[in-house]
This record gives C-alpha cells, structure tokens and sequence, in this order.
C-alpha cells in the first residue's frame, strides 16, 4: 500500500431523499407487482435507514400465520389455559398414582444391599 493512499480521506455526499415520491400510488403499484422489486426496495430502505411506507410493511405470513390462525381456533374451542390443564392432569395422576390408604404407595424404599 502506497503512502499516498494511506493520508487519502474518503468523503461521503450527503443528498435529501424525498420520501413522499414512495407514497405514489404508481410508486407502490410498479414495486408491489414484483416480488423481486419488493426485495430490493425494502433492502434498499432498510440500508438506507429509511421507514417503509405502508405499502412495503411486512404482514404476518406463511407458516406464522398458519400457526396464529391454528392457535386462535385451538383456544376458540379449549379456552382453559395450559397451565390450569397442566395442574388439572397432574392432580388427577397423583390421586390415581399414590392414595394415602395405600400400604405399598407409602412403603420405604430397602437400601440395605447398598450396604455391602
């Protein structure tokens, strides 16, 4: 690397962008026909820190959306929580699992072989 282009400064021109042309409706038709065009400006705006109009906001698709709808119509139709289910199977298994009349349910454990 020479001296020369060690001491040389970069310089950055700074230029207004008016954002009320990407409002158009012309604007918002020819970039939204495109799914390539849509790409590129909001790749374009985002480098260039720019806010996305209406037109070229994200909206919620694919599998996200699929799993949002799914979990609506799930909760629709079962409106108990998961946790009050979770406390509600687990209370049923600990009555099935181990009665307090039960003999073998409160056994000791016989440790005496570790002894050895």
């Amino acid at each position: 690397m020479s001296l020369q282009s060690q001491h040389r400064k970069s310089t950055m021109t700074v230029c207004p962008v008016d954002t009320d042309r990407l409002s158009h409706p012309g604007a918002a038709d020819y970039f939204t026909r495109n799914p390539h065009r849509m790409a590129a400006v909001r790749a374009m705006l985002d480098l260039l820190s720019i806010p996305f109009p209406v037109w070229a906001q994200r909206d919620i698709s694919g599998r996200a959306a699929a799993n949002r709808n799914m979990l609506a119509a799930f909760r629709s139709d079962n409106p108990e929580t998961l946790h009050q289910a979770t406390v509600r199977k687990h209370g049923e298994h600990t009555t099935r699992l181990a009665k307090p009349s039960d003999p073998l349910a409160c056994a000791p454990i016989d440790t005496s072989f570790l002894d050895t």
